[in-house]
């Protein structure tokens, strides 16, 4: 399983704003690199994958990709015990 995350492509970026606007977890700032202002998004492991953002990008610099899900997630632990037995109190 993935989950989309999106990607800026920098040299199309106008720095509008627009993504930055359209993100309300607010995971996108402005970044100024050799003379030419570009959103960046600055924390990826809090992004949802709404593509709000890439909907928003009126000149398509935003794509959305995959991000690979960790292949050892935590282990999940039952949440009651098995059948017959009891917790103590």
């Amino acid at each position: 399983m993935a989950i989309r995350i999106p990607t800026i492509d920098a040299a199309r970026c106008s720095g509008c704003g627009r993504c930055i606007a359209a993100c309300h977890l607010r995971l996108f700032a402005f970044e100024t690199h050799e003379w030419k202002k570009t959103s960046v998004l600055h924390d990826s492991e809090r992004c949802s994958g709404c593509g709000k953002c890439a909907a928003n990008c009126a000149i398509d610099a935003i794509t959305m990709g995959q991000k690979p899900v960790s292949a050892n997630p935590l282990p999940v632990e039952p949440a009651s015990p098995p059948a017959g037995r009891f917790i103590p109190v």
